[in-house]
């Protein structure tokens, strides 16, 4: 013969309390032991604490950013691009990799609205291969120099569609790294 929870639990516990009492999700967050003013005084903190949390995804009004690139009419692969306040425009910053031509910045991580300077370091590989103190040989990469170096800027929406294209075209030659 099983037992009822009731009888499980210590005696005291479960003098002059309902089935509906035993059975409801209370007695997990606060003990029967507690006084009904501790255990209504528990729940109300608990209630404080999921509200408290539930706001922590709150956007602070900053936007999430996505978009392309592309270098010569290619998607851009391994690339990174930053997006600073314009001057005289207050704001934040982000910057972010591009991957297969792609970019995105979640709203957490996003800039809030205004006027911001765009700007994309593109790397090549030279074709040669060199010694790296830590990782042993890597293929050598170059920083490509952009016609458009300096002259990309991109506007902010508070409400609206914050994704771009931008395509970007290579001058002849760059910097080794």
């Amino acid at each position: 013969m099983s037992r009822s929870p009731c009888r499980e639990r210590a005696r005291s516990r479960c003098v002059g309390r309902s089935s509906r009492e035993r059975l409801s999700l209370l007695p997990l967050l606060v003990p029967y032991s507690a006084s009904r003013s501790a255990r209504v005084t528990h729940v109300l903190m608990l209630l404080v604490i999921v509200a408290i949390a539930g706001g922590c995804s709150d956007t602070g009004g900053r936007q999430g950013v996505s978009g392309t690139a592309y270098l010569d009419g290619q998607p851009l692969d391994g690339a990174v691009i930053d997006f600073r306040a314009a001057a005289g425009h207050s704001g934040s910053s982000a910057g972010v990799g591009v991957v297969d031509g792609k970019f995105s910045i979640a709203a957490e991580d996003g800039l809030v609205p205004g006027e911001y300077e765009v700007s994309i370091q593109a790397f090549r590989e030279t074709g040669r291969t060199v010694n790296d103190y830590q990782r042993g040989p890597v293929r050598e990469k170059m920083l490509v120099q952009l016609k458009e170096a300096g002259a990309l800027r991109s506007t902010i929406a508070a409400d609206g569609d914050n994704s771009f294209r931008y395509d970007v075209t290579s001058v002849e030659g760059g910097q080794k790294l």
